[in-house]
C-alpha cells in the first residue's frame, strides 16, 4: 500500500507541477524553475513508490465510495500499471528539465505557463488512468489527457496549420472517446457495474465479448495511432513543442497499448481470428508507416509516421500473445507478450531523444524542412551524435535498447512458423518479412534522415540563430541515450518489470521465469563487444583523420560541366534521396508536384517540389467532411441571427413536445 499512495502523490505532484509559475512574472525564469523542481520531485517520489511495490510485487488496490452511481472510486496497482508507469515518470521528469531551456518563460512570456500547467496535467491523466480500476474514472483520466494534449498542441495558435492539426486531434480522440463509452456501457450492461474487479468474461458463450474487443480497437486504437487510425498523429506531433512531442510519442500513444492490454484481460478465452486481426493490424502499420516516413520531408512529421510503425511493431507482438493465448500455446503468448512490452519501454526512449534532437535543430535553425538543411554537424556536433545514436535504435540495431524487442519478436515468429499447420507457417512467414522490411526501410529513412541534415553543405544561408544548447536540453538528451545504451547492454536488469507485468496482463497463466526464454546473457555480451569495436573503429577513423589533416587534398572528380560542382545546390535532398521508394511504393505515398511557371522574356524566380499526403487524411477523409459540409451548408438558412426568430423556434420546439407527448399518452 505504501507504494501505491506514493505514487498517487507522485501523479498529483505532476497535476500541480505547471501552477507554481503562476505565482511569479511571467517574464522570469523562476517560477519555472519551480514547476521544474516540483515536477522532479514527484517524479522522483513515483519512482519510489514503484520500487516500494516490486518489492513485495502484490497487486494492491483501494476503493472509496463515492455518489456516482455504478461503482466505487477504485484505484489499483499491479504489474501492468507498474511497467507503463516507468515511461511515464522518467519522460516527464526529462521533458520538464529540456522545456526548462528549449521553452523559456522569459523567452516565451505568453504561453510559457499555458504549456507548463497543461503539460503536467497531461501527465497527471495518464497517470491516474493507469490506475483507475472503475470505467467512469478511467474516462475522467482519459478526457484530462486527451483536452491537456489538445491544449499543447494549439499552443501556436496564430499558424493556420496548427488550428488545423488541433481541430483533427480534437475530432480524431472524441470518435475514439465515443467508442469507449459504448465499450464501458455494453461492459455494464455484461457484469453489472462500472468496477472491474469482476471475473473475466468468456468470447465463446456471448457474442457481445466480439462487439467489445472492436469498440477496444478502435478507440484505443485511436490514441495508439495504429493504422487505420493514424491520420491525427503527424500533424499533431509536429505542431506541438519538441518536448510535449517526446512526452506524446513516448508516453501517450502507449495509454491506447495499455488499454487494450488491460480490457483483454477481462475475457477468458479468445477466439483465434482475434490475434490474426491485430498481427494484420500491426503489420500495416509498420510497414506503411515507415515507407510513409520514408516520403517526408519534415523531421518532426517523419518522426511521428516512425511512431506508427513502432506502435505496429508492439500490436504485431500483441497479436502474437492473442494466437498464442487462442491456441494455447504458452511460449508464443510469453514471447509476444515480452516482445511488445520491451518495445514499449524502448520506443518511450529513443523517440522521445530524437524529438529532443529535432527540437535542437529547430532552435538553432528554425525550420523543420530536411530539404533546407545540411551541413550542421560542425555546428551541433552533440545533436549529431545523440541522433545518431538514437536513429540505431530506432532501427533496431545493435548494440541498442530497439534491437532487444525485435529479437524477441522474431524469435516469437520462427516459432510461430514452425507450428505444424500450414496457416501458422503462413502467417509466421508473412510476420518475419514485413518485420524484415520494417527493419530495412527505417536505416533507409534515418540515413536519409542524418545525411540530408548534418553531412554535406548548407543549403541556405539562414545562419544559426543560437549556439547548441550544452545545459538542461543536452543533459536530458543525454539520460535517455545513456538509459539506451544500458538495456542495450544489460536487457535483463528491467526483465523483473517485465515479468511483473506478464504475470498481470491477460496470459492466464501462472507465474514463471521469463529469462530462460530469451538468452539475455549472451545478448548483452554480444552488445558491449560490439561497443567495443565501434569504439575502437570510430577511434582509429578519428585519428586517421587528425594525422592527415595537413595532406594536400585529393583533386576534384568530374564536375559534369557544372560551373560550380562544390555548389550545395548540387547535393541530394530529402526529396530526391527518397525518390526511388516514392515512385516504388507511389500507391502509400502519393505526392503532388508544384511545377515552375516561366513565362516571357525574363520569368520570374521559381521553383519546383514535390508534396508527399496522406491518402486517409487527405485522399479520404478531408473531401469526404468537405462534401458533406457543402451538403448541409442549406441549414445556415434558419440561423437568422435575430432574437425574435429564435424564441419562435423554442416556441415551435415546446409545442411539437407537447403535441407529441399528449399523442403518446395512453
Amino acid at each position: 500500500m505504501t507504494g501505491l499512495l506514493l505514487i498517487c502523490l507522485g501523479i498529483t505532484g505532476l497535476g500541480l507541477s505547471g501552477f507554481p509559475a503562476l505565482l511569479f512574472n511571467r517574464h522570469s525564469n523562476t517560477g519555472q524553475g519551480f514547476s521544474l523542481g516540483l515536477t522532479l520531485l514527484s517524479s522522483a517520489c513515483g519512482i519510489l513508490g514503484l520500487a516500494a511495490w516490486w518489492k513485495g510485487g502484490t497487486a494492491v488496490s483501494v476503493e472509496i465510495p463515492w455518489q456516482i452511481p455504478g461503482g466505487s472510486l477504485a484505484l489499483g496497482l499491479d504489474g501492468l500499471s507498474a511497467f507503463f508507469l516507468i515511461p511515464l515518470f522518467l519522460v516527464s521528469a526529462l521533458g520538464a528539465l529540456f522545456g526548462m531551456e528549449y521553452w523559456k518563460q522569459s523567452d516565451n512570456p505568453d504561453s510559457g505557463r499555458y504549456v507548463g500547467i497543461f503539460y503536467g496535467l497531461l501527465s497527471a491523466g495518464m497517470g491516474l488512468l493507469l490506475l483507475a480500476r472503475n470505467s467512469v474514472l478511467f474516462l475522467l483520466g482519459w478526457e484530462t489527457m486527451a483536452v491537456a494534449a489538445y491544449f499543447l498542441i494549439v499552443v501556436e495558435g496564430g499558424q493556420k496549420n496548427v488550428r488545423q492539426a488541433g481541430w483533427i486531434y480534437w475530432v480524431s480522440t472524441h470518435f475514439g472517446v465515443l467508442a469507449l463509452m459504448v465499450l464501458f456501457l455494453v461492459m455494464q450492461g455484461l457484469l453489472g457495474t462500472f468496477d472491474w474487479s469482476v471475473l473475466p468474461l468468456d468470447p465463446a458463450k456471448d457474442v457481445r465479448c466480439s462487439i467489445l474487443f472492436l469498440l477496444a480497437l478502435v478507440g484505443f486504437g485511436f490514441k495508439a495511432g495504429i493504422m487505420p487510425f493514424h491520420f491525427w498523429l503527424p500533424k499533431a506531433h509536429s505542431s506541438a513543442p519538441s518536448h510535449v512531442s517526446g512526452l506524446m510519442s513516448g508516453v501517450m500513444l502507449k495509454m491506447g497499448v495499455y488499454g487494450i492490454l488491460r480490457i483483454l484481460g477481462y475475457f477468458s478465452q479468445p477466439p483465434s481470428w482475434w490475434g490474426i486481426l491485430v498481427l494484420a493490424m500491426g503489420i500495416s502499420s509498420g510497414v506503411l508507416g515507415i515507407i510513409l516516413a520514408s516520403g517526408e520531408s519534415d523531421l518532426k512529421r517523419m518522426l511521428a509516421f516512425s511512431s506508427i510503425e513502432n506502435i505496429g511493431i508492439i500490436f504485431m507482438g500483441m497479436g502474437l500473445a492473442l494466437i498464442g493465448r487462442s491456441t494455447g500455446n504458452d511460449l508464443l503468448l510469453r514471447l509476444g507478450m515480452m516482445a511488445a512490452l520491451f518495445h514499449v519501454l524502448n520506443h518511450s526512449l529513443f523517440k522521445t531523444a530524437l524529438f529532443y534532437c529535432s527540437g535542437s535543430i529547430l532552435h538553432s535553425t528554425h525550420t523543420r524542412r530536411m530539404d533546407w538543411l545540411g551541413g550542421l554537424i560542425p555546428f551541433l556536433p552533440l545533436t549529431g551524435g545523440a541522433f545518431v545514436l538514437a536513429a540505431c535504435a530506432a532501427c533496431g540495431l545493435p548494440p541498442l535498447n530497439g534491437f532487444i524487442g525485435e529479437w524477441i519478436l522474431y524469435q516469437g515468429f520462427f516459432h510461430l512458423s514452425t507450428g505444424g499447420s500450414f496457416f501458422s507457417a503462413f502467417l509466421g512467414t508473412l510476420a518475419i518479412g514485413g518485420l524484415a522490411l520494417i527493419g530495412s526501410l527505417s536505416v533507409v529513412s534515418f540515413v536519409r534522415s542524418f545525411g540530408t541534415i548534418f553531412l554535406g553543405s548548407p543549403r541556405f544561408s539562414f545562419g544559426l540563430h543560437g549556439k547548441e544548447k550544452k545545459g538542461f536540453m543536452a543533459a536530458s538528451l543525454g539520460l535517455l541515450l545513456a538509459a539506451c545504451l544500458g538495456l542495450g547492454f544489460f536487457p535483463g536488469r528491467i526483465l523483473f518489470a517485465v515479468g511483473k507485468a506478464v504475470e498481470s496482463a491477460p496470459t492466464g497463466l501462472p507465474p514463471a521465469p521469463l529469462d530462460g526464454l530469451v538468452p539475455f546473457g549472451l545478448i548483452a555480451s554480444l552488445n558491449l563487444a560490439l561497443f567495443v569495436v565501434l569504439g575502437l573503429g570510430i577511434g582509429w577513423i578519428l585519428l586517421r583523420k587528425r594525422n592527415t589533416a595537413g595532406e594536400s587534398p585529393r583533386p576534384e572528380t568530374w564536375s559534369c560541366g557544372y560551373a560550380d560542382p562544390s555548389s550545395p545546390r548540387l547535393q541530394y535532398t530529402a526529396s530526391s534521396f527518397g525518390e526511388i521508394l516514392s515512385k516504388t511504393y507511389h500507391w502509400v505515398l502519393p505526392f503532388r508536384f508544384h511545377r515552375p511557371v516561366l513565362g516571357g522574356p525574363f520569368p520570374r524566380k521559381s521553383g519546383f517540389a514535390t508534396i508527399t499526403y496522406d491518402r486517409i487524411l487527405g485522399g479520404i477523409l478531408i473531401p469526404s467532411f468537405r462534401s458533406f459540409g457543402d451538403k448541409v451548408s442549406v441549414l445556415l438558412k434558419i440561423q437568422q441571427g435575430r432574437t425574435s426568430i429564435y424564441l419562435l423556434y423554442i416556441v415551435i420546439a415546446f409545442l411539437a413536445a407537447l403535441c407529441w407527448g399528449s399523442w403518446s399518452l395512453p
